[in-house]
């Protein structure tokens, strides 16, 4: 239900105010990041690295709306590969162009990672669901930064990770 609500409230906001077409983006990024977590468990080492594309559909000179795919590879035994799709939306304090936002999106994600059992290698494939409260900083019109921790969980286990991505956005 507070999804539905979510979902409702950002239809609502979009339709009510006018969508500056100027600050529509097609974005791309490298990332690195860090488990928080204990996940030795798994046999899995603390880091990742992967890349993402994201468009992001300014809705006023403060707010924009946005949707992420990536893949992200994890180091270890298993080296889980994790493709999340996300929507949300970023707030920046001073514009689009600069200074600092603050976002929030999340989504479904894919994963799939290898073990060994019994001398047999095994693969297993997994769905879920993330979540990804960031700020950023946009440099210029093209070059910005962002800092998450983003939180994935699924049946076989969960993860809350601290990720920093590189961005260089493609105005429309």
């Amino acid at each position: 239900m507070k999804i539905k609500n979510l979902l409702f409230g950002i239809a609502v906001l979009a339709l009510s105010t006018q969508v500056d077409a100027q600050s529509s983006k097609v974005q791309v990024g490298a990332l690195v990041g860090t488990d928080l977590l204990d996940i030795e468990r798994f046999d899995v080492d603390y880091l990742s690295y992967g890349f993402a594309g994201s468009y992001e559909l300014g809705i006023s000179s403060k707010f924009a709306l946005v949707g992420d795919i990536g893949v992200k590879f994890w180091q270890g035994s298993r080296k889980p590969t994790m493709i999340p799709v996300q929507v949300g939306g970023r707030y920046f304090l001073q514009s689009q162009d600069k200074g600092v936002y603050a976002g929030l999106i999340g989504g479904i994600n894919y994963t799939r990672y290898k073990y060994t059992s019994r001398g047999d290698e095994v693969v297993n494939e997994d769905q879920g669901y993330n979540l990804t409260p960031s700020v950023g900083y946009v440099f210029g019109k093209h070059l910005s930064t962002d800092l998450g921790v983003q939180y994935f969980r699924s049946f076989d286990f969960d993860i809350v990770e601290l990720q920093l991505k590189a961005i260089y956005s493609f105005n429309l």
